[in-house]
């Protein structure tokens, strides 16, 4: 779950400065994205922060201070144990806590931890 979240957060920390409307995941993968005045969508195509797991889904963030993000992603570890998860925070909040829900490796998946 931390690799996913933090996937997003390194793609969300590089869509600012993006120009062309796509990249690279930091170990593989690529990303897209499509700004429309102040919402930005994202779609992971299995993007890598760390070796071992590939995040595919989309991000769906408002940005703005006040706004939101919410992401549907699937996570694929490389020990064939992934699922899905959607995580959501509010944007620009200082110590905002990212609720992540869905199921990873056939069980439920209920937590939260720092935005990234």
């Amino acid at each position: 779950m931390t690799a996913a979240v933090l996937t997003v957060g390194d793609v969300l920390a590089r869509v600012h400065s993006n120009s062309s409307g796509h990249g690279a995941g930091l170990r593989g993968g690529a990303f897209r994205l499509i700004r429309r005045d102040a919402r930005i969508r994202v779609s992971l195509d299995r993007v890598r922060w760390v070796n071992d797991v590939a995040v595919s889904g989309t991000i769906d963030a408002v940005s703005r201070r006040n706004g939101a993000v919410q992401a549907t992603l699937q996570v694929s570890p490389v020990d064939g144990k992934g699922g899905r998860l959607t995580l959501t925070w509010p944007n620009g909040a200082n110590g905002a806590g990212v609720r992540i829900k869905g199921a990873v490796g056939g069980a439920n998946v209920v937590a939260q931890c720092p935005a990234p």
